[in-house]
């Protein structure tokens, strides 16, 4: 099953529309993860924004064209025995997932950098709360790309668009990927890079500092120290990032941090 994660209440609906989409073309379920922090709130949406996003959408006819996907018939079921067929059949929904994925993605590369090193990837509210660590620590998206950092936000958590995280991570030493509960992001990573020479060494955020577990309590304040630790390993004294005292900032006040905007381009 393809899962979609949103990160806020506008990609709630996006979001929801591209698993409708998704769904018609593959044939499968579309599932959705989120948290009770975006589930439960509130927010204004420029539903105009959604509009222009959903339009510029490619029909199942274009990408099959610009794919060379052929879709078989996900839903003939007589004569097949199904327990025979649902091995091919779920192998036939994610190669069409791939080429939907592939022409109409909601990935977004966030921030780029001609000569990237390292990289981070999100996914969900994690995204948002990577954002507000950059913003606390004083980092513009600028200093990050001349420090040689990329940021990919993922909408399609599952399964990950492997051509697009194979050029996300073209020359990248090591990955940190950023996500909600359990690791499910880092894992396909692993698995897609595995049996590659020149790979990236894959991270995730409990890996990157062990002894500061973050899990349930997904923060700005509560990964700061994490990101900042790993980008002063990485870029050294390139972001100026100052020593961080971790209960301090556990403890401390985020406020006025403002969703950003994304414009969902082919990364």
């Amino acid at each position: 099953m393809p899962v979609l994660s949103p990160a806020d209440v506008s990609e709630l609906m996006s979001f929801g529309l591209y698993g409708f989409a998704l769904s018609r073309y593959t044939g499968a379920w579309v599932g959705m993860t989120t948290l009770s922090e975006v589930v439960d709130s509130s927010a204004t949406v420029d539903l105009a924004a959604i509009h222009i996003q959903v339009n510029a959408w490619k029909s199942p006819p274009v990408v099959q064209t610009q794919t060379g996907h052929v879709a078989p018939e996900q839903h003939k079921r007589w004569p097949d025995l199904p327990a025979l067929r649902s091995a091919p059949r779920q192998q036939d929904k994610l190669a069409a997932v791939a080429a939907f994925a592939k022409v109409n993605s909601i990935d977004c590369r966030v921030i780029d950098s001609p000569m990237a090193h390292i990289g981070i990837v999100t996914a969900g509210k994690a995204h948002h709360d990577l954002m507000g660590v950059f913003r606390r620590l004083g980092l513009s998206e600028e200093a990050l790309s001349a420090a040689g950092v990329r940021v990919l936000k993922l909408g399609l958590t599952y399964p990950i668009d492997s051509p697009r995280m194979h050029a996300f991570a073209q020359d990248l030493r090591e990955v940190l990927v950023i996500e909600e509960n359990a690791p499910i992001v880092a894992q396909q990573m692993r698995e897609l890079f595995k049996d590659e020479t020149a790979r990236p060494n894959i991270v995730g955020q409990h890996d990157a500092l062990p002894q500061l577990s973050t899990r349930g309590d997904m923060q700005p304040s509560a990964l700061i120290v994490q990101v900042a630790q790993w980008l002063q390993q990485h870029t050294g004294s390139a972001l100026g990032i100052p020593h961080l005292p971790y209960e301090g900032l556990r403890r401390g006040q985020l406020s006025g941090l403002k969703p950003p905007t994304y414009a969902y381009l082919p990364s």
